[in-house]
C-alpha cells in the first residue's frame, strides 16, 4: 500500500506537513465543537488520528 501518492513521491515532507497541519485543525475543530455542546464533534478525532498515523508512517520511511 502506498502511503504517498505517486505525484507527492519526492515531495514526502510536505505531504507530513499537511498531514499533520490537517489533523491540528480536526482537533481545533472538534474542540470549539464539543465546548458549544454540539458531540459530534467527537466523530472527527478519528480523522485526525488517522492523518496522525499516516504522517509518522510517511516520515518513519523517509531516508534520512
Amino acid at each position: 500500500m502506498r502511503l504517498v501518492p505517486a505525484i507527492g513521491y519526492p515531495h514526502r515532507r510536505r505531504v507530513v506537513r499537511v498531514r499533520v497541519t490537517v489533523g491540528v485543525w480536526l482537533l481545533v475543530a472538534a474542540a470549539i465543537l464539543c465546548a458549544n455542546s454540539h458531540w459530534w464533534g467527537v466523530v472527527l478525532l478519528a480523522p485526525a488520528a488517522l492523518h496522525f498515523y499516516l504522517a509518522y508512517r510517511v516520515l518513519r520511511r523517509m531516508p534520512s
